[in-house]
């Protein structure tokens, strides 16, 4: 009779064991999703540069001619109060990069076809690492 009362079920060493187990796998995911989080936001911050080096260059390509230029020397860094009036110069388009630090040079006036090469330097003052350098051509 002893035998046949046996019970069906799981002792409490086998749900620990599964609860540690569980608990293992849970933390290994919270981990990864963890460092996706941190991956996204740096990511964000880069596309932010980005964006707003390239609205510069859309408008410099758009609204600086060469003569606006001429003045300039190669090499010599413009900053950002110096390129706004630029293009404020020739349009009523004005950008908000409050946050942003902004420099722009002339890189190249001896390109073919008769281009001059502009370099503008968008960065984060949040993170210094955080910067895009980007690169248009104004037709002379």
């Amino acid at each position: 009779m002893g035998e046949n009362l046996k019970e069906k079920g799981f002792t409490l060493v086998e749900v620990l064991v599964s609860i540690i187990l569980l608990f293992i796998i849970l933390t290994s995911f919270l981990s990864l999703f963890f460092q996706s989080a941190m991956f996204i936001h740096s990511n964000e911050e880069k596309l932010g540069t980005m964006q707003m080096a390239q609205k510069y260059i859309n408008l410099i390509e758009e609204n600086v001619g060469l003569s606006d230029l001429n003045s300039i020397q190669i090499g010599t860094e413009i900053d950002k109060k110096a390129i706004d009036q630029l293009i404020l110069k020739n349009t009523n388009k004005s950008i908000d990069s409050s946050s942003f630090r902004i420099k722009g040079f002339i890189t190249n006036t001896d390109t073919p076809k008769g281009l001059t090469q502009f370099k503008i330097i968008v960065q984060d003052p949040n993170d210094t690492k955080n910067k895009s350098v980007t690169y248009t051509y104004i037709r002379k």
